[in-house]
């Protein structure tokens, strides 16, 4: 449910903290790119947690590894240098990591 009025209110939610056009553009982007990724970081949530209620800590350190360590920051380095992307880059991983 606060994804989707990320995802709707993002201007306005925005407009909260600066008046600057610019600044205002790259904020509504990552408000909308992140309330996305938030439903599936939700859902991988619930099943890191499932693994830890089951009392295996193995399985959500092995998780956590690799999808952020091998995966999520060196993408977003990756789409911010190399792809040209900018700070859009640091929102688009995390949105994928977590689908």
């Amino acid at each position: 449910m606060l994804s989707l009025v990320f995802l709707v209110f993002a201007p306005q939610l925005a407009g909260f903290f600066t008046d600057d056009r610019a600044v205002l553009s790259v904020a509504v982007t990552l408000l909308r790119v992140l309330s996305i990724g938030n439903i599936c970081y939700a859902w991988g949530m619930v099943l890191v947690q499932a693994f830890n209620g089951s009392g295996d800590t193995r399985t959500p350190s092995i998780i956590n590894f690799f999808c952020y360590w091998c995966f999520q920051i060196p993408l977003a380095w990756f789409l911010a240098t190399r792809a040209g992307m900018g700070p859009q880059a640091y929102s688009a991983p995390s949105a994928a990591e977590a689908s």
